[in-house]
């Protein structure tokens, strides 16, 4: 699949399994790629400048156009005028009043906390992969505590090293590689799999897709404290 369809297929939630791997490594390969991306979801954010260009055009068409008219004319256009302006400003103040993904990301978001080889518990009971991997992890090395916890999923396959792979994700802005490895968390069903749930929603926020993320957590229910209130604080700021 071709570039240009990875990022549509990205962009309208239709990516594969396949297809979200192979996007996934093109982000972290190809730079051009990964601005492209970036660009993308840039124009999302430029809405409200270009509905105010919007707002002043109209302004400034009526203007123009009043000066030669009768004040019959004038009357009616200026009634449109504000029709349209009114318009704008309904939907310019509802895309405004909806808090962004990034900022309810910013405003939700903690690390998930060192429980498997904390500083304090004896080195001996723990073999050195991990232990590096961990420490690398409190001091907040992600890339280095990624590359740590990549090597304890394929050598020792431990039921938390997926949600840790996708916390890392997720502190280094891959939020396309933390929602892989996330879901992959959950499909485990283990002890971390409704923890990896609450991360993989805001991983969802992080890579600017609210419709995902409330669709998680509109389950917010079953999800295990302390998320289960942030859950429900954050499902009923997105709905």
């Amino acid at each position: 699949m071709d570039k240009e369809a990875l990022l549509n297929g990205y962009f309208d939630n239709t990516l594969t399994e396949s297809e979200l791997i192979a996007f996934n490594e093109l982000l972290e390969k190809d730079a051009s790629f990964a601005e492209e991306l970036a660009f993308r979801k840039n124009l999302k954010h430029g809405i409200h400048i270009n509905e105010r260009a919007r707002i002043k055009a109209t302004i400034k068409k009526f203007e123009t156009a009043n000066n030669k008219q009768t004040f019959q004319q004038k009357y009616f256009k200026w009634i449109a005028a504000a029709t349209t302006i009114t318009f704008i400003l309904i939907a310019l103040n509802q895309y405004t009043q909806n808090p962004k993904p990034e900022t309810l990301f910013q405003e939700f978001y903690t690390g998930y906390p060192n429980i498997i080889a904390p500083s304090e518990r004896s080195k001996n009971n723990i073999d050195s992969l991990t232990q590096s991997a961990f420490a690398a992890y409190d001091r907040e090395a992600f890339k280095e505590a990624l590359e740590g916890f990549k090597i304890l999923e394929e050598q020792q396959k431990t039921a938390y090293t997926s949600l840790y792979i996708g916390i890392c994700y997720l502190e280094l802005k891959n939020s396309v590689a933390a929602i892989e490895i996330l879901q992959k968390a959950i499909s485990l069903n283990n002890t971390y799999s409704l923890t990896a749930k609450w991360y993989l929603a805001l991983a969802y926020l992080q890579n600017d897709q609210p419709e995902s993320a409330i669709e998680i957590l509109k389950q917010y229910a079953v999800l295990e404290e302390p998320f289960k209130q942030e859950a429900e604080k954050l499902y009923n700021k997105l709905k």
